[in-house]
């Protein structure tokens, strides 16, 4: 009978340990954003600074921080209900409401009220997959560069079996470019730093990568089993790029575009057929300029460098993985001469801990930390960037989920400092307004492109007055 208690003792102690794990079957982060995303959540950003004076900002940047500090507070309240969402933020001195910004959404529209836009209680709304840049710019076609972001970020968000399906669809014309582009390939022989290299090479003529791109496009477009992969994972909205009409579209994009030279592509392997470097060069579209994107391999991962190549110099950004949470690099600009005109090196450390469970408190918790110095050329001091944030929750899925940190700017010669606190925390849903709720909406995308340049300048003043009446009331 005792050992049967014991038994059955033993038994429940295990169960009690492993049920935060049998019922959390989503990570926190996950857990987070859905509540966001079907709940509510509520914010409080502030502001604190400390120290005299900096030779790293301007010094009306500096008094104007100075004046917020200990005295301004963002809000944040947000809600869903029934297919709409509402967004509230508010910018509080001293405890009293000086700016209001209203976001309101369903699944059409979204719109905004502020008193940076106009200050008039009016929303101004537009469609959620809306291209503004497109129709400023004169283009207005559809579909929007916003709908193709969406379905590239699903293609890249997507679950390894449908990779994998799309893979073997698109095998044939991922074997088609092979050919076109090893059809340019050149080798040689080389050494570098005492090890010997073979080199591959591809120098890709413009009109022939013009060319190809149009044959791929119509292959894409004339697949109807290539477009039934994609429109799997299709968000919704974004539809329209999986129509023949798209393909017109992007075919009339391909011809326009005017390439400044060739294309080079490089890969360097050593003895044991290992890689040392892979290298792009691609022209910028009517210019020539040219950027440049190179890969190696390190001991504790990769190192990349970009660089920019302009008749009046080159910018060249590089930076490699040291450790395992650790990266350094530079950013360095360059006359024609090659003479050097800025450099900014810097070292990143981040570091993100396993979620934790406390079974006395009966939370998970999870803790994020970076860190990055920023070490200019002489003359100007050393700043570090410090972020420190802890996301926590109940293992029950009603439990609201915190997400609490501070993010910190220092000086490191005079002492200067910025720190941002932000303690948040998701809510059950609460009473919103809705944009049929408004009084009055504007479509954006019910206007010309010559309303729509009208109406950003009229944005800008309304900004401007009510800068100009927070610095008055701040005393600046």
């Amino acid at each position: 009978m005792k050992r049967r208690i014991a038994g059955l003792l033993i038994a429940a102690a295990l169960l009690l340990c492993a049920w935060p794990c049998l019922a959390a079957d989503y990570t926190l982060e996950e857990k987070f954003v859905l509540q966001i995303q079907q709940s509510a959540y509520r914010a409080a950003v502030t502001l604190h600074a400390e120290g005299e004076s900096t030779a790293a900002l301007p010094q009306e940047v500096w008094r104007a921080i100075k004046a917020l500090s200990d005295r301004a507070a963002l809000t944040v309240e947000e809600s869903v209900q029934r297919g709409h969402t509402e967004a509230v933020l508010t910018l509080k001195i001293d405890g009293e409401a000086a700016g209001r910004t209203v976001l309101r959404m369903n699944a059409d529209l979204i719109g905004a009220a502020s008193d940076l836009l106009a200050g008039d209680g009016r929303f101004y709304a537009a469609p959620r997959d809306w291209d503004g840049a497109a129709v400023l710019s004169g283009a207005g076609v559809s579909p929007g560069l916003t709908q193709g972001v969406r379905l590239l970020l699903a293609v890249n968000g997507a679950s390894s079996e449908w990779r994998q399906k799309a893979a073997d669809a698109f095998r044939g014309l991922e074997t088609d470019l092979e050919i076109w582009v090893n059809s340019y390939a050149d080798f040689s022989l080389g050494s570098e730093d005492g090890t010997d290299y073979t080199e591959l090479s591809f120098l890709l003529p413009r009109d022939g990568v013009k060319a190809e791109m149009l044959r791929l496009l119509d292959d894409l477009y004339g697949s109807d089993r290539l477009l039934s992969v994609l429109r799997e994972i299709a968000p919704a909205g974004t539809e329209a790029w999986l129509q023949p009409g798209a393909g017109n579209t992007l075919r009339e994009a391909v011809s326009g575009m005017e390439l400044g030279g060739d294309i080079a592509l490089l890969r360097r392997y050593d003895s044991l057929g290992r890689p040392l470097l892979d290298e792009i060069t691609l022209p910028l579209n009517g210019t020539e300029e040219e950027v440049t994107i190179a890969l190696r391999p390190t001991a504790a991962g990769q190192e990349w460098a970009f660089t920019l190549k302009r008749a009046d110099g080159e910018t060249r950004l590089n930076f490699a993985q040291t450790a395992e949470d650790r990266y350094e690099g530079a950013f360095v600009r360059k006359a024609a001469d090659g003479g050097e005109l800025s450099a900014l090196g810097f070292i990143l450390t981040w570091q993100t801990g396993e979620e934790q469970y406390s079974l006395s408190a009966d939370q998970f918790e999870k803790t994020v930390a970076g860190e990055l110095l920023l070490i200019p050329r002489e003359g100007q001091p050393r700043q570090s960037v410090t972020l420190n944030a802890l996301l926590s929750s109940g293992s029950s899925k009603q439990s609201a989920t915190r997400l609490n940190g501070t993010l910190a700017w220092r000086d490191e010669e005079t002492g200067a400092a910025v720190t941002v606190t932000l303690e948040s925390k998701t809510a059950a849903p609460f009473a919103i307004e809705t944009l049929e709720d408004a009084e009055e909406v504007i479509r954006l995308d019910q206007m010309t492109a010559e309303d729509l340049a009208g109406l950003l300048p009229r944005f800008g003043e309304s900004a401007g007055e009510w800068l100009e009446n927070l610095g008055t009331g701040l005393g600046l």
